[in-house]
């Protein structure tokens, strides 16, 4: 869409036009939403899990403690798994900055595609979407049947890291149609491989924490695409893509190592 928007206007007006349409969804919203108690729609059953933490007895309720700015954000750096999940981000993350930023200038200037032909690549992105779908249902069937919640998020993610060295193989293929079902493969098993890290940090940070977790775990991600930002410039220059898809090779086994060790 962006594409034929800059040459329908220009390029400004594909940033415009897309940020508008944003705009389009608070009338819907401002219609649709209500409180989750007084939906209309909701059952009995999952009013009472709404519920739950309200209606719990003060005696054997979780009381969270009240601490100062400074003690929150000690608490949260002050913690193991943290660390280790804000690392695991920064380290697998450049790898989806790298599908959004380079991927088009990269199918380009290593595969000769012209701009018309680089059009498909939006498949790559709906291929991310079932990924999201697909890593969180399949960590909830493991846990129906009896899995830690915990265990059955390091478990997908496994899987998905056993599929990212893998990732070096596109460089080398010709043919457009299998390199872009390798892409397709590679952004699902990512998006499935976040969906389930970012659970981990509800299940392991206590729940007054998980906030300020949330957002140091998140800037890791942000610093690591800063980061491949750097490097993949760099490497674009020498003509050197196929260094990056080795890289990347390695950045999932190397985060789950971290996350297991830290578990």
């Amino acid at each position: 869409m962006i594409i034929y928007l800059k040459d329908a206007f220009s390029w400004q007006a594909a940033f415009v036009l897309t940020g508008a349409v944003g705009l389009l969804w608070v009338a819907p919203w401002l219609w649709l939403y209500r409180k989750p108690t007084e939906h209309p729609r909701i059952t009995d059953e999952e009013r009472q899990l709404v519920l739950a933490d309200e209606a719990a007895k003060p005696e054997n309720a979780e009381v969270a403690p009240v601490l100062t700015e400074g003690q929150r954000w000690g608490a949260v750096l002050g913690r193991r798994d943290v660390w280790a999940l804000t690392l695991a981000r920064l380290i697998t993350d450049p790898l989806w900055y790298f599908m959004l930023f380079w991927l088009v200038a990269y199918m380009q200037k290593a595969k000769g595609m012209t701009e018309s032909q680089t059009k498909i690549v939006w498949v790559v992105f709906i291929a991310a979407d079932v990924g999201i779908l697909l890593g969180g249902w399949l960590s909830g069937v493991f846990i129906q049947r009896g899995q830690i919640p915990q265990s059955s998020r390091m478990l997908v993610m496994l899987g998905c890291a056993a599929v990212i060295p893998l990732s070096p193989l596109v460089n080398v293929m010709q043919a457009v149609g299998p390199m872009l079902a390798l892409l397709m493969l590679i952004a699902l098993v990512h998006q499935a491989w976040i969906v389930n890290l970012s659970a981990i940090v509800v299940d392991r940070v206590p729940k007054h924490l998980v906030g300020t977790a949330f957002g140091v775990v998140a800037a890791g991600s942000t610093f690591g695409g800063m980061l491949m930002n750097e490097l993949v410039k760099r490497l674009a220059k020498a003509d050197r893509y196929d260094l990056w898809f080795v890289v990347m090779a390695f950045l999932h086994p190397v985060a789950w190592l971290i996350l297991w060790a830290a578990r």
